[in-house]
């Protein structure tokens, strides 16, 4: 997907979950169309590989970058949160919101 609006996101990086499949492979690609440095997050290796792959070649964004971790094992979640830091990455946070 391309951008089609007038949002801009060169410059800004975006940590996508999921990225393999899904909502988050169509997250993925269309925040590489706005302009987004991109890191696609999935379990499998060569899953990763070859969407990071993809949406490079389908946006024309050559600043994808994936990583693989499984969110469903706490020590991938903190593995995958320290490797991202140590790279130069940041985490915002939203402020969670109670629901009554």
């Amino acid at each position: 997907m391309t951008n089609n609006g007038n949002t801009n996101l060169t410059g800004k990086t975006i940590l996508v979950t999921g990225a393999t499949g899904g909502i988050g492979r169509v997250t993925a690609e269309t925040l590489a169309g706005m302009g987004a440095n991109m890191v696609v997050v999935g379990r499998n290796t060569a899953k990763v590989k070859n969407t990071v792959d993809e949406i490079r070649q389908k946006t024309g964004n050559a600043e994808i970058e994936g990583m693989v971790a499984d969110l469903s094992i706490q020590s991938e979640v903190r593995r995958l949160a320290e490797d991202y830091t140590l790279n130069g990455g940041d985490f915002y946070f939203l402020e969670r919101l109670k629901v009554p």
